[in-house]
């Protein structure tokens, strides 16, 4: 009763443990405080602007607003809005790894925002296209037939942007790649392939895992087939000594 004849901007401070035996739905922006007492049941907060103080063992609280979501923060449940960074079809995702995870062979997995420490391994028949955003610090480990394209992964930690694995093969389209402190901006691995068809790699010597001169822009094991039919690769050290591409290549 309280609770209905609160108004807007009204706090609800409970003096006893409830139980209710069907969803409370707050359709005001007021407060419940449960003030150390415990609600048994749903609560579903039906408008921006509600939240309950407090939580409890048998408390769920739910959003009945379309496109948030009910988050219990620094002891205050509240509704937040969503914040999709990639999609698959039509179902939106709130990280690149969950819409990675989702994913089904031949699906696109298109990034919707730039997104910031990506760490994935992709293991099914995907094109990633990165709709001209970017991925910053990025570690992808691809061990399947994978196409990323039109956008940029820039790494400023010490993981390789993108290693091949596994018998994956890996093909490049429109992307900028910068590494400035791993000594390899892709790695292919025994076994895979790489295809290269345009865009760019930087490579830079910085202080990351590899303190010595060589930095490989591709950096390849043995038995390993890389192709690069067009774009730009860039090693940039003060002696001169790096190489961009390691181990055997067809252009």
């Amino acid at each position: 009763a309280a609770i209905a004849a609160a108004n807007a901007n009204d706090e609800v401070k409970l003096l006893g443990d409830v139980t209710l035996t069907q969803t409370l739905v707050i359709e005001e922006a007021i407060n419940i405080n449960l003030n150390g007492n415990e609600i048994n049941g749903t609560v579903k907060l039906a408008i921006v602007g509600a939240t309950i103080t407090g939580t409890a063992d048998n408390m769920t609280v739910t959003s009945g607003v379309e496109g948030y979501k009910a988050v219990y923060s620094n002891g205050v449940w509240a509704l937040t809005a969503y914040n999709y960074v990639a999609q698959v079809g039509t179902t939106k995702y709130e990280s690149l790894a969950d819409a990675v995870a989702a994913a089904q062979d031949n699906d696109v997995i298109v990034l919707l925002d730039n997104v910031s420490d990506v760490d994935a391994t992709i293991s099914k028949k995907i094109t990633l296209n990165l709709n001209e955003k970017i991925i910053n610090d990025a570690y992808i480990i691809v061990k399947s037939e994978v196409n990323i394209k039109n956008g940029s992964i820039k790494n400023v930690n010490e993981s390789y942007p993108l290693v091949v694995q596994d018998g994956g093969k890996l093909t490049v389209e429109d992307v900028d790649i910068e590494a400035s402190k791993s000594d390899r901006a892709i790695w292919v691995r025994s076994g895979s392939s790489l295809v290269f068809n345009s865009g760019s790699i930087l490579a830079t010597k910085g202080e990351g895992n590899n303190k010595t001169n060589l930095i490989a822009a591709i950096y390849t094991d043995t038995n390993t087939d890389v192709t690069i039919n067009g774009g730009t690769i860039t090693v940039d050290t003060p002696d001169n000594k790096a190489i961009g591409i390691f181990g055997n290549y067809t252009n």
